[in-house]
Parts: structure tokens; C-alpha cells; sequence
């Protein structure tokens, strides 16, 4: 669900946890946005996480490791924002695992 104000947006995740001051989709900074054009990409089904202490989206794999959410990397890379892809992996993030 999602509410517009002031040129932002209020998206209530799944969880009940409420972000305000979401950018909108006009303002979307890369090909691909978590909330206005996911990527479809293999964590997609998997349980997303807030992380607000570094103010990402994790997608939390059938571990429990929460791994940054692919769809935030084209703005990061274009940011020189790279340190937040940083996790600790157990290898689920890859493609090929």
C-alpha cells in the first residue's frame, strides 16, 4: 500500500512497518527500484527487511541472513555508495547457488 504527500511516498510494508518520505516513481534514481520497478531477480520471493540502521532493503533467504536487495544496486553503483552491498553472505545472494 502507498500514500502520496508532499511529492513523497508512504509505503506500508508487509509487516505493518510504515516508510514515509519515500521518493516517488518520477524521482526513481536507476533502472530498477525496490518499491517501482523491481527486477523480478532470484530473491524476489524472499521475506524484505528494513534495515534502517544503514537504510537499506534486505531480503531475508531461508537461513536467515538478510542479503541487500539487488534492486538497490544501479544507485548505489552511480552514488559511489558500493560499502552498502556489504553483508555477511552465506552464499544465497549468488545466482548460481
Amino acid at each position: 500500500m502507498k500514500q502520496i504527500e508532499n511529492n513523497t511516498e508512504t509505503w506500508e510494508l508487509d509487516n505493518g512497518l510504515k516508510l514515509s518520505g519515500v521518493h516517488t516513481k518520477e524521482n526513481c534514481g536507476g533502472t530498477y527500484c525496490v518499491f517501482h520497478n523491481p527486477s523480478g531477480h532470484h530473491m524476489s520471493t524472499w521475506r524484505m527487511h528494513w534495515r534502517d540502521d544503514k537504510g537499506i532493503f534486505e531480503r531475508i533467504c531461508e537461513h536467515g541472513v538478510g542479503h541487500p536487495d539487488p534492486d538497490q544496486f544501479e544507485y548505489w553503483e552511480s552514488n559511489d555508495m558500493h560499502h552498502l552491498k556489504v553483508h555477511g553472505c552465506d552464499g544465497c545472494c549468488h545466482v548460481d547457488s
